[in-house]
Formats: structure tokens, sequence, C-alpha cells
């Protein structure tokens, strides 16, 4: 047997006619027997499909020793439901590692279904999975109930201000995770000081990764001093989730009214124009007046200009003639 690495996975060719013929994960590494007692799994990049997942969807229902599920690298979508379902109800898996697969926005939809049932689930990393604005509302809905969460890896999943507003959100309401990684995504200035307030009511969030996002150094500097504030995470100083609420309220307060200062001050130049465009007569005489202001003043300046330069020149022609050498006549 011939084994091709094309996409990571195996092919059997037959050499007496050369057919290549695809080669499933069947044996060992798919044994039910043999997973079903194993405390870690790692079958990363294998080129598996969802339709390759139902010994591992058996396995987390009936393990009771898997602690470290890894998947990594393989095309895995989660569409169907059936691994997001057996996930829920798992009550021994404590990592679980998606990264580099295919999810998208109804995989994290699925995936939220199951992690607002589970509770024992600490890590999820779901780095470069295509999982955007949408995906990220919906696991932002999931960290709202679950409370076993501690690490959630979401860099690189085309996430921008609108997905950060929706995590934001959850961290009011979260208290156990504590590492965000949000690398490599497109969230701007405005989404960054929307989880720059959330965090402040987050008694847990140590950890907040927003590299390579387009984010000016004065906000990350903010949001670093807030993480690094003592008094956010000191237990003594624990606010109730009123509390916490009520804060959030006030930032958020605080957001409307600067929109609204900057849009009456629109509003004053939009009237203003309105006013001009109303009465085209009143706005030509305006502009003339302040044209027939202009010329004047250049006119003004002009005349002033010629008066200094006759003098300079009469300056000049006057002064040979008051030195020049007085001559006696000796004729």
């Amino acid at each position: 047997f011939f084994y091709s690495p094309i996409c990571c996975r195996r092919r059997m060719i037959d050499r007496t006619n050369f057919s290549v013929q695809p080669y499933t994960l069947s044996t060992p590494e798919m044994d039910f027997d043999k997973l079903v007692n194993k405390k870690v799994i790692g079958l990363n990049a294998k080129g598996l499909h969802d339709g390759d997942l139902d010994v591992l969807t058996k396995v987390l229902q009936k393990s009771k020793v898997l602690e470290k599920l890894s998947l990594w690298g393989n095309q895995i979508t989660l569409a169907d439901g059936k691994f997001a379902n057996a996930l829920a109800n798992n009550d021994t898996l404590r990592v679980l590692n998606l990264n580099m697969n295919k999810i998208g926005a109804e995989g994290a939809k699925k995936l939220a279904s199951a992690l607002k049932v589970n509770q024992t689930l600490q890590a999820i990393h779901l780095w470069k999975n295509q999982i955007g604005d949408d995906g990220a509302k919906y696991l932002a809905d999931a960290l709202m109930i679950n409370k076993s969460l501690q690490m959630m890896h979401l860099g690189w999943n085309n996430i921008g201000d609108a997905g950060a507003q929706s995590l934001a959100a959850s961290f009011v309401a979260n208290q156990s995770l504590h590492t965000i990684l949000l690398d490599k995504n497109k969230i701007g200035d405005k989404g960054a000081k929307i989880m720059a307030n959330a965090i402040k009511c987050n008694r847990t969030i140590v950890k907040l990764n927003l590299e390579d996002n387009p984010i000016s150094d004065g906000v990350q500097a903010n949001i670093q001093q807030i993480i690094d504030d003592d008094n956010r995470t000191n237990p003594n100083a624990e606010m109730s989730s009123l509390e916490q609420l009520e804060t959030f309220i006030k930032n958020k307060d605080e957001e409307i009214n600067m929109l609204e200062t900057a849009l009456a001050s629109k509003d004053e130049v939009i009237g203003s124009l309105r006013a001009d465009l109303a009465s085209p007569a009143k706005f030509i005489e305006k502009v003339m007046a302040k044209k027939d202001s202009e010329i004047a003043s250049l006119k003004s300046s002009l005349k002033y200009s010629k008066r200094v330069a006759i003098v300079d020149l009469n300056s000049e022609l006057a002064e040979p003639t008051s030195k020049r050498p007085r001559t006696d006549d000796t004729s």
C-alpha cells in the first residue's frame, strides 16, 4: 500500500489497475472500544468531515474518562448537530480543540446550543473557523448561561465590531471566563471600547488578546490598564450582578450622550445649509457680500502698498542729490 500525503488523508492504491480508492479512518484510530477508554484523543489533520464523527459522537456519549479531544486541521462543520448534541450531555470533557476547521456561523450556532447545556468543558479552541459576527453572537449567548468555560479562542474568525459588541454583553453576565483570544480579527476602536467598558464590570477576565486588529494604540493601552487593575479582580470588591448591569448601562448612556452631541452639531450645520438653500437669493447675497468685503480689503492693501512704494522711490531719487559733493567754479 502507498500512502499519499494529499490533504493528510490516506489513500489505498490497487497496484494491479492503479485505481485510487478513498481510505476512511475505520481501523485502530476509529475503534470505539479503544477510544472510549482514552483520556486524550488526538485526530488532527486527518481530513475528517462530519460524516467521519459517528464513532467520536458515540465516545462522547459513553466515555467516563475522556478529558481532551483534539480535532484541529480537519473539514468539520458540525452542521448536522449530532456531535454538538453529544457534547451537550457529556460530563467528562475538559478541553475541545477545533482549530482550523470549517465550522462557520451555523456550526457555531449548534456548538452554542451545546455550551448552554454542558457545564464541565473548560477550554474551547475555535481559531480560524470562519465564524464571523453572527457566529460570535451565538457563542456570546451561550456565555451568558455557561458557568464552566474558562478559556475561549476565537482568533482569525472575521469578527468585527458587531461581534465584539455581542461578546462584550456576555462579559457582564459571565463570571467564569478568564481568557479570551480574539487576535487576527476585524475589531476596530468602536468594538474595542465597548469591550473595555464591559470588562470593567467583569471580575474574572485576566487576558484579552486583541493583537492584529485595527485598534489604535491608545485604546489597546486603556484595555490593558483596565485588565491590570487589581481592584477589578479583588474578591472583596465584588459587585452584585445588578450593580454590574447598572455600571454597564451607565457606560452605554455615556456613549449615547456623546453620539447625541455629535449628531446635534451635525444637525446645526445641516440646518444652516438648509436655510441657505431655502432662500437662494439671500444665500447669493451673503456670498457676494463676503466677496465684496474681501475685494475691498485687497484694494485697501494694494493702495497702501503703492503709497509705500512711491515714498520709497522718492527717497531713493532724492538721496543722491543731497549727498552729491559741491565743486567750486575755478574758471
